[in-house]
């Protein structure tokens, strides 16, 4: 039992990892991707995520800038450059900043009654999707920490 925990420390673990960052990565920019598309498609779409309320253009801007940071980090972390790593930063603050403050912001201008007539299975459906996410953000930022940390200290050598 104890080689399993020496294996799944030592080199699966990480790679796992890092193979489930790169699918999030890449699903949560390809959704970007199409929610531009659409909003180039129809003027009049909207788009409300977090703290971003957009429609129209705005909507195509502040659904590519994200998409390009995205797929500038995968593309710099992929090729093992010291970029990738402050690029999957930035990109995983802006969402943990918008999606956090967003449900803030929720919070404050609905106040707590709105959440206490929320039915059981919105509160599970819709926490566990938004605490995967949050998650999944936060996870990202902390390899990037991780990365630019091994980094700096390889450079200090």
């Amino acid at each position: 039992m104890k080689a399993v925990g020496t294996l799944m420390r030592g080199a699966f673990l990480p790679r796992l990892l890092f193979a489930l960052m790169m699918v999030w990565l890449v699903a949560t920019v390809a959704l970007l991707l199409g929610a531009a598309a659409a909003a180039l498609r129809d003027s009049s779409f909207s788009v409300v995520l977090g703290l971003i309320d957009a429609s129209g253009l705005a909507a195509v801007l502040a659904m590519l800038l994200p998409a390009v940071c995205g797929l500038g980090a995968a593309w710099l972390v992929l090729k093992r450059r010291r970029a990738g790593p402050a690029l999957l930063l930035l990109y995983s603050a802006f969402w943990l900043v918008s999606l956090g403050g967003g449900a803030i912001a929720s919070v404050v201008q609905q106040g707590l009654s709105a959440a206490a007539h929320t039915p059981l299975r919105g509160w599970l459906v819709g926490g566990s999707a938004f605490g995967t996410m949050i998650a999944a953000f936060a996870l990202m930022a902390v390899w990037s920490v991780r990365r630019l940390r091994e980094a700096a200290g390889r450079a200090a050598s």
